[in-house]
Protein backbone atom coordinates (compact mmCIF):
# COMPACT_ATOMS: atom_id res chain seq x y z
CA UNK A 1 0.00 0.00 0.00
CA UNK A 2 2.79 2.52 1.11
CA UNK A 3 4.47 1.93 -2.63
CA UNK A 4 1.12 2.34 -4.48
CA UNK A 5 0.78 5.63 -2.60
CA UNK A 6 4.59 6.56 -3.52
CA UNK A 7 3.88 5.84 -7.20
CA UNK A 8 0.53 8.12 -7.23
CA UNK A 9 2.31 10.30 -5.16
CA UNK A 10 5.12 10.14 -7.78
CA UNK A 11 2.82 10.50 -10.89
CA UNK A 12 0.54 13.35 -9.58
CA UNK A 13 4.16 15.54 -9.31
CA UNK A 14 5.11 14.63 -12.45
CA UNK A 15 1.70 15.30 -14.51
CA UNK A 16 2.53 19.05 -12.69
CA UNK A 17 5.65 19.36 -14.00
CA UNK A 18 4.16 18.19 -17.78
CA UNK A 19 1.25 21.02 -16.98
CA UNK A 20 3.50 23.45 -16.03
CA UNK A 21 5.75 22.86 -18.41
CA UNK A 22 2.70 22.95 -21.19
CA UNK A 23 1.92 26.09 -19.96
CA UNK A 24 4.92 27.79 -20.05
CA UNK A 25 5.99 26.55 -23.74
CA UNK A 26 2.39 26.22 -25.20
CA UNK A 27 -0.31 28.32 -23.71
CA UNK A 28 -2.08 29.23 -26.25
CA UNK A 29 -2.98 25.26 -27.08
CA UNK A 30 -3.32 24.62 -23.49
CA UNK A 31 -6.28 27.45 -23.36
CA UNK A 32 -7.39 25.81 -26.55
CA UNK A 33 -7.66 22.79 -24.50
CA UNK A 34 -8.79 24.27 -21.44
CA UNK A 35 -11.61 25.93 -23.59
CA UNK A 36 -13.13 22.67 -25.14
CA UNK A 37 -13.62 21.21 -21.64
CA UNK A 38 -16.69 20.17 -20.75
CA UNK A 39 -17.61 19.83 -17.50
CA UNK A 40 -17.32 23.07 -15.87
CA UNK A 41 -16.81 21.74 -12.22
CA UNK A 42 -13.58 20.27 -13.36
CA UNK A 43 -12.42 23.38 -15.43
CA UNK A 44 -13.36 25.44 -12.35
CA UNK A 45 -11.04 23.41 -10.05
CA UNK A 46 -8.37 23.45 -12.66
CA UNK A 47 -8.28 27.54 -12.75
CA UNK A 48 -8.03 27.40 -8.74
CA UNK A 49 -5.54 25.10 -9.13
CA UNK A 50 -3.53 26.58 -11.39
CA UNK A 51 -3.99 29.64 -9.98
CA UNK A 52 -2.83 28.72 -6.74
CA UNK A 53 0.31 26.47 -7.90
CA UNK A 54 1.68 26.93 -11.41
CA UNK A 55 0.31 30.50 -12.28
CA UNK A 56 2.92 32.63 -9.69
CA UNK A 57 5.69 31.62 -10.96
CA UNK A 58 4.89 31.87 -14.56
CA UNK A 59 3.63 35.80 -13.68
CA UNK A 60 6.72 36.85 -12.26
CA UNK A 61 8.54 35.04 -14.87
CA UNK A 62 6.16 37.02 -17.23
CA UNK A 63 6.69 40.24 -15.40
CA UNK A 64 10.44 39.87 -15.50
CA UNK A 65 10.25 39.69 -19.73
CA UNK A 66 7.73 43.11 -19.29
CA UNK A 67 10.33 44.89 -16.79
CA UNK A 68 13.69 43.92 -19.11
CA UNK A 69 11.32 45.76 -21.94
CA UNK A 70 10.38 48.49 -19.93
CA UNK A 71 13.48 50.45 -19.82
CA UNK A 72 13.20 52.27 -23.14
CA UNK A 73 11.20 53.62 -26.09
CA UNK A 74 10.74 51.50 -29.13
CA UNK A 75 11.11 53.16 -32.28
CA UNK A 76 10.05 51.44 -35.48
CA UNK A 77 12.75 48.44 -37.19
CA UNK A 78 15.40 49.96 -38.47
CA UNK A 79 15.57 53.24 -36.85
CA UNK A 80 12.64 54.53 -39.60
CA UNK A 81 11.77 57.67 -38.08
CA UNK A 82 8.12 57.14 -39.82
CA UNK A 83 7.81 54.14 -37.39
CA UNK A 84 5.24 54.59 -33.88
CA UNK A 85 7.43 55.17 -30.39
CA UNK A 86 5.83 51.87 -27.62
CA UNK A 87 6.55 52.36 -24.40
CA UNK A 88 5.66 49.72 -21.82
CA UNK A 89 5.36 49.89 -18.10
CA UNK A 90 4.50 47.10 -15.46
CA UNK A 91 2.55 46.71 -12.14
CA UNK A 92 3.03 43.36 -10.45
CA UNK A 93 0.95 44.49 -7.83
CA UNK A 94 -2.09 44.28 -9.94
CA UNK A 95 -1.22 42.22 -12.26
CA UNK A 96 -1.37 44.62 -15.39
CA UNK A 97 0.75 46.10 -18.19
CA UNK A 98 0.39 49.32 -19.40
CA UNK A 99 1.73 50.16 -23.45
CA UNK A 100 1.86 53.33 -25.19
CA UNK A 101 1.75 53.54 -28.45
CA UNK A 102 2.43 56.93 -30.33
CA UNK A 103 2.85 57.72 -34.23
CA UNK A 104 2.31 61.53 -35.89
CA UNK A 105 -0.03 63.15 -33.21
CA UNK A 106 -1.78 60.19 -32.53
CA UNK A 107 -1.30 57.98 -29.51
CA UNK A 108 -3.37 55.17 -27.88
CA UNK A 109 -2.99 53.87 -24.58
CA UNK A 110 -3.70 50.11 -23.26
CA UNK A 111 -3.66 48.41 -19.93
CA UNK A 112 -3.60 44.45 -20.22
CA UNK A 113 -4.92 42.59 -17.18
CA UNK A 114 -3.10 39.66 -16.56
CA UNK A 115 -5.97 36.81 -14.61
CA UNK A 116 -4.73 35.07 -11.54
CA UNK A 117 -4.76 31.79 -13.47
CA UNK A 118 -2.63 32.74 -16.15
CA UNK A 119 -1.59 31.63 -18.93
CA UNK A 120 -4.55 29.41 -18.71
CA UNK A 121 -6.55 32.48 -18.81
CA UNK A 122 -6.18 34.94 -21.40
CA UNK A 123 -4.73 37.83 -21.17
CA UNK A 124 -7.58 40.99 -20.76
CA UNK A 125 -7.17 44.32 -22.63
CA UNK A 126 -8.83 47.58 -22.28
CA UNK A 127 -8.43 50.82 -23.88
CA UNK A 128 -7.71 53.78 -21.58
CA UNK A 129 -6.78 56.60 -23.73
CA UNK A 130 -6.92 57.67 -27.37
CA UNK A 131 -6.10 60.47 -29.40
CA UNK A 132 -6.59 61.24 -32.89
CA UNK A 133 -7.44 58.08 -33.64
CA UNK A 134 -10.78 57.20 -34.99
CA UNK A 135 -13.34 54.32 -33.87
CA UNK A 136 -12.91 51.99 -36.93
CA UNK A 137 -8.93 52.15 -36.14
CA UNK A 138 -9.18 51.98 -32.70
CA UNK A 139 -11.75 48.65 -33.52
CA UNK A 140 -9.29 47.49 -35.77
CA UNK A 141 -6.01 48.08 -33.81
CA UNK A 142 -8.18 46.44 -30.96
CA UNK A 143 -8.90 43.18 -32.71
CA UNK A 144 -4.88 42.86 -33.88
CA UNK A 145 -3.60 43.28 -30.20
CA UNK A 146 -6.09 40.41 -28.86
CA UNK A 147 -5.49 38.11 -31.48
CA UNK A 148 -1.60 38.52 -31.08
CA UNK A 149 -2.04 38.11 -27.19
CA UNK A 150 -4.38 35.33 -27.29
CA UNK A 151 -3.35 32.95 -29.99
CA UNK A 152 0.74 33.54 -29.67
CA UNK A 153 2.90 31.24 -27.48
CA UNK A 154 4.99 34.37 -26.62
CA UNK A 155 5.57 36.73 -23.79
CA UNK A 156 3.39 40.05 -23.36
CA UNK A 157 6.03 42.61 -24.04
CA UNK A 158 7.08 40.88 -27.54
CA UNK A 159 3.43 40.26 -27.96
CA UNK A 160 2.97 44.05 -27.85
CA UNK A 161 6.29 44.90 -30.27
CA UNK A 162 4.94 42.57 -32.54
CA UNK A 163 1.82 44.30 -32.43
CA UNK A 164 4.00 47.85 -32.54
CA UNK A 165 5.41 46.38 -35.92
CA UNK A 166 2.12 45.64 -37.13
CA UNK A 167 0.68 49.30 -36.70
CA UNK A 168 4.51 50.79 -38.17
CA UNK A 169 3.19 49.22 -41.67
CA UNK A 170 -0.03 49.96 -41.56
CA UNK A 171 0.53 53.74 -41.34
CA UNK A 172 3.54 52.71 -44.48
CA UNK A 173 0.62 51.35 -46.48
CA UNK A 174 0.95 48.05 -46.03
CA UNK A 175 -3.06 46.65 -45.52
CA UNK A 176 -3.27 43.82 -42.81
CA UNK A 177 -4.28 40.52 -43.43
CA UNK A 178 -8.40 40.66 -43.68
CA UNK A 179 -8.80 37.34 -41.63
CA UNK A 180 -6.86 37.94 -38.79
CA UNK A 181 -6.31 41.82 -38.69
CA UNK A 182 -2.88 41.48 -38.82
CA UNK A 183 0.24 42.61 -40.84
CA UNK A 184 2.82 40.85 -39.95
CA UNK A 185 1.46 37.03 -38.93
CA UNK A 186 1.41 35.93 -35.51
CA UNK A 187 3.23 32.85 -35.98
CA UNK A 188 5.59 33.00 -38.97
CA UNK A 189 5.66 36.78 -39.29
CA UNK A 190 5.24 36.51 -43.07
CA UNK A 191 3.67 39.65 -44.49
CA UNK A 192 -0.01 39.21 -46.85
CA UNK A 193 1.33 37.93 -49.82
CA UNK A 194 -1.60 36.07 -51.55
CA UNK A 195 -3.97 38.16 -53.57
CA UNK A 196 -7.00 37.33 -54.78
CA UNK A 197 -7.35 38.24 -58.56
CA UNK A 198 -10.63 39.31 -58.32
CA UNK A 199 -10.99 41.81 -55.19
CA UNK A 200 -7.06 42.33 -54.86
CA UNK A 201 -6.99 42.14 -51.30
CA UNK A 202 -4.25 39.98 -49.89
CA UNK A 203 -4.41 37.38 -47.06
CA UNK A 204 -1.53 35.44 -45.32
CA UNK A 205 -1.09 31.73 -46.49
CA UNK A 206 -1.69 30.48 -43.21
CA UNK A 207 -5.08 32.04 -42.69
CA UNK A 208 -6.33 31.79 -46.37
CA UNK A 209 -5.17 27.67 -45.47
CA UNK A 210 -7.36 27.49 -42.25
CA UNK A 211 -9.94 29.32 -43.97
CA UNK A 212 -9.86 26.90 -46.91
CA UNK A 213 -10.28 24.09 -44.37
CA UNK A 214 -12.39 25.89 -41.95
CA UNK A 215 -15.05 26.54 -44.86
CA UNK A 216 -14.79 23.67 -46.89
CA UNK A 217 -14.40 26.43 -49.56
CA UNK A 218 -11.76 27.44 -52.18
CA UNK A 219 -13.13 30.94 -52.33
CA UNK A 220 -12.43 34.31 -51.83
CA UNK A 221 -12.84 34.78 -47.99
CA UNK A 222 -14.07 38.97 -48.78
CA UNK A 223 -15.63 38.35 -52.29
CA UNK A 224 -16.74 34.92 -52.77
CA UNK A 225 -14.44 34.56 -56.24
CA UNK A 226 -13.31 30.94 -56.58
CA UNK A 227 -9.84 31.51 -55.89
CA UNK A 228 -7.71 31.89 -58.81
CA UNK A 229 -10.43 33.06 -60.84
CA UNK A 230 -11.19 36.13 -62.51
CA UNK A 231 -14.98 37.75 -63.62
CA UNK A 232 -14.67 40.94 -65.15
CA UNK A 233 -17.67 42.93 -65.46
Amino acid sequence: RARAAAADAHAARLAVGLYHTALRALPAAVRVWFGDLRERAAARALAAATAAAVSPALLAAEFDAVERSSSGTYGGSGGEKEAGELTIRAARGTREVTARYEIDDAHLELLVRLPASYPLAAAELECTRRVGISEARLRKWMLSVSAILQHQNGAVASGLLLWRRNIDREFKGVEPCPICYLVIHGANHQMPRLSCRQCHNKFHSACLYKWFTSSSKSTCPLCQTPWGATYRG
